[in-house]
């Protein structure tokens, strides 16, 4: 009887630890679904705080945006005067209705010249300034823009353009420091900015050779983030045209069908502003998509295309005037077609791509149109697309916010890995504790029969 009592109390001493091993357990588990509950408060506070944050940076900007406007109108005042010091000095009379309204030139190769007729000049310029200001109007108002007529000194000369001083203390950098222009084709121009002398410097001249900026002409600044402004030209010529299709960019898309990018003056033998001869096809008014068709060594090879590969391309070469494939070096016409479907693709990925897109994708995409470059393909707008989506990517990634906020991503995906590995533990213990349940209900048949033993022995007779 004692060996049975003995094994009886190591049962019970084993069972005990058990308890108390799963007691801690749940202590355990509690614990740490408070702390998890506890970073979630503090993370939805941190949350909320910067959202504060943000709005308020958001009417600051906005408020600096409504005075600007109401300061750059001092300066276009001023331009009004400048055009008034350009009548006098010229005794030239323009016709008022020679007035072109475009975005830059595409080419350096395109000449023009202001001619003298029978007119009022004072209208002729105070038009280019109308038409500049509607171009302006329809310009993002969430970036700040100015006007600036074009005088001798700053297309000829010492080719020096002075920016407005309001428009320099609210938004250009305090620093000499270099500033992209970029045209409608997307080619940057890096120029000089010297802060003091609050103008455009070095850089300047070799701009305004390239677009053919004459004096009276009026441009359109619009500022974008990191220093690139987006240039708008106003001019005025004798050649009676007004083109109204590249306001914007949403204006470029719609208006594609009516525009005449191919047909000027400056175009001759059905080559276009690039001089690229496209036998006619971009000659005038864009084809429709019914009637394009792409021609290699002679032979179309549509069929070799899918169809959206064809309307990909389509867009492509109605942005450029001109087939991309015109200078292409193959005499194999299923290596011509490959090259103009990864060349769509590519194209498609640059308009898709994200912020969290990665260097090493950017730079085989670089690569790879480098490729079609050397081999003739006119892909250099992409190029230069693709470079100015790798700059941005690259300071916007080194603002503290984006930091904060890759910074905060990683600890929730940490919280969120730690808070798996515990329901792993969790169902495991959940296991072990049935198993315990299982174990008992089998010991249970012989605790019964040591409770019938423990219940005879207390119950025996004193004698």
């Amino acid at each position: 009887m004692t060996a049975s009592a003995e094994r009886i109390r190591q049962n019970t001493q084993k069972w005990d630890g058990q308890e108390n091993r799963q007691n801690h357990t749940g202590n355990f588990i509690n614990v740490v679904k408070q702390e998890v509950e506890k970073e979630r408060e503090e993370e939805s506070a941190v949350l909320i705080s910067e959202n504060n944050e943000v709005k308020q940076e958001v009417d600051f900007e906005q408020q600096k945006h409504r005075e600007d406007e109401s300061e750059l109108s001092t300066s276009e005042s001023e331009d009004d005067a400048n055009i008034s010091q350009i009548l006098k000095s010229k005794g030239k009379q323009i016709d008022c209705s020679s007035v072109e309204v475009r975005l830059n030139s595409r080419s350096p190769k395109s000449k023009r010249k202001m001619e003298s007729v029978d007119g009022n000049s004072g209208d002729t310029y105070s038009f280019a300034m109308k038409r500049a200001k509607e171009v302006r109007a329809k310009l993002d108002p969430r970036f700040p823009s100015f006007l600036k007529l074009m005088l001798r000194s700053h297309v000829s000369g010492g080719f020096w353009l002075h920016i407005p001083s309001s428009f320099c203390k609210l938004h250009m950098p305090k620093h000499d420091q270099t500033i992209v222009l970029e045209d409608e084709t997307g080619k940057a121009y890096e120029v000089k900015y010297l802060a003091d002398k609050m103008a455009l410097s070095a850089g300047w001249k070799g701009f305004s050779i390239q677009h053919n900026l004459l004096e009276g002409d009026v441009i359109v600044f619009h500022f974008m983030p990191f220093n690139k402004i987006k240039v708008y030209i106003v001019r005025a010529s004798s050649s009676g045209e007004i083109i109204d299709g590249a306001l914007c960019n949403s204006n470029l898309n719609a208006n594609a069908g009516e525009r005449d990018l191919g047909g000027r003056d400056e175009s001759k033998n059905g080559e276009d502003s690039s001089g690229k001869n496209t036998d006619g096809v971009f000659e005038g008014s864009f084809v429709d998509f019914q009637e394009f068709h792409v021609t290699v060594n002679n032979v179309i090879i549509d069929s070799m295309l899918t169809e959206d590969v064809r309307r990909n391309y389509y867009e492509l070469c109605l942005a450029r005037s001109s087939y991309l494939h015109d200078l292409l070096k193959s005499d194999n016409n299923m290596l011509a077609a490959g090259i103009i479907t990864e060349t769509t693709k590519i194209a498609n990925n640059i308009r898709e791509c994200k912020l969290s897109t990665s260097n090493d994708d950017f730079a085989m995409w670089d690569k790879t149109l480098e490729g079609f470059e050397v081999l003739g393909m006119d892909v250099r707008f992409l190029r230069s697309r693709l470079s100015y989506l790798v700059n941005i990517a690259s300071k916007m990634r080194e603002t503290p916010r984006l930091k904060r906020y890759a910074e905060a991503r990683l600890e929730r995906d940490c919280r969120e890995e730690e808070i798996q590995i515990l329901k792993s533990r969790l169902q495991e213990i959940k296991q072990a504790k049935m198993k315990l349940d299982n174990y008992i209900a089998v010991l249970k048949v012989e605790v019964g029969s040591f409770e019938v033993i423990f219940e005879e022995e207390a119950n025996r007779s004193w004698s």
